[in-house]
């Protein structure tokens, strides 16, 4: 039994389910309100947080990831989905780069200066990724589902080894 894994599982687990109930709520949300946005956000940073390196001191409690063996199983739709939820989070919700991004064809956070010194913005286009339909809502609330399954076995397994 590895103590670290265990605890890294435990607090995946967590963010997982948080993730889950911010997506159970959003379904009762209006589309294009500042509380789905908000929800949508909260769902993508709860999901992303097992998947970055959170444990940066000498001695941590808990491995810094949840192990990547929890996406083996996953269809390759649902491996898109798993990266677009973490550049989602990395490049246009937990910072705010102005960057384009070849693979999605997507600019996070374009701003610019025009030729006659006026600043040029506009917020980043999140609702490119969730339409009012929720198909995308559903199919992220599946694929937590489905981790979370595989993080709960792995927690067993971990626990049956002595």
């Amino acid at each position: 039994m590895n103590k670290k894994t265990i605890n890294r599982l435990t607090i995946s687990r967590r963010d997982l389910e948080q993730c889950q109930k911010f997506l159970d709520e959003i379904k009762k949300t209006f589309y294009g309100s500042i509380t789905y946005e908000a929800l949508l956000i909260s769902a993508i940073i709860a999901y992303a947080r097992p998947f970055s390196n959170n444990e940066h001191n000498k001695k941590p409690s808990a491995d810094s990831s949840i192990d990547n063996s929890v996406l083996e199983k996953l269809t390759s739709k649902e491996i898109e989905l798993h990266n677009k939820l973490i550049i989602l989070r990395n490049k246009a919700i937990a910072h705010s780069e102005s960057t384009y991004d070849s693979k999605t064809e997507q600019v996070y956070h374009p701003a610019a200066v025009s030729g006659a010194g006026f600043i040029v913005s506009r917020p980043f286009p999140l609702w490119n990724y969730f339409t009012p339909s929720n198909a995308e809502i559903i199919d992220f609330l599946n694929l937590v589902q489905k981790i979370l399954k595989y993080a709960e076995d792995l927690t067993c397994n971990q626990l049956r080894v002595q």
